[in-house]
């Protein structure tokens, strides 16, 4: 377990937007919301959201877990970004 600080968290949103989220921001990709499954009460979850909010950037959070359900609305919000937990991005799909 770590302890975070308020400024702990601002310089890792800042560092999570200029490093992996900014390009999302610009030219054809401004439009679409970040596809975001994670949770909220991690530091990238939190991280993330405070990046996006604090540049006006849109999430997309699905209501769900199920792996099935996330995978299946991915087309529908035309996301070019994802955040997500390190199960789900390295699950194994159904061939």
């Amino acid at each position: 377990m770590r302890s975070m600080t308020s400024n702990d968290f601002v310089r890792a949103a800042e560092s999570v937007w200029v490093n992996h989220l900014q390009g999302s921001a610009e030219g054809d990709k401004k439009d679409f919301p970040i596809f975001f499954s994670t949770d909220f009460e991690k530091p990238l979850g939190f991280a993330t959201l405070l990046a996006c909010s604090s540049h006006l950037k849109k999430l997309f959070i699905p209501g769900t877990f199920n792996s099935s359900k996330i995978i299946k609305s991915l087309p529908s919000q035309g996301s070019n970004y994802m955040v997500c937990d390190e199960d789900l991005y390295n699950i194994e799909l159904p061939q």
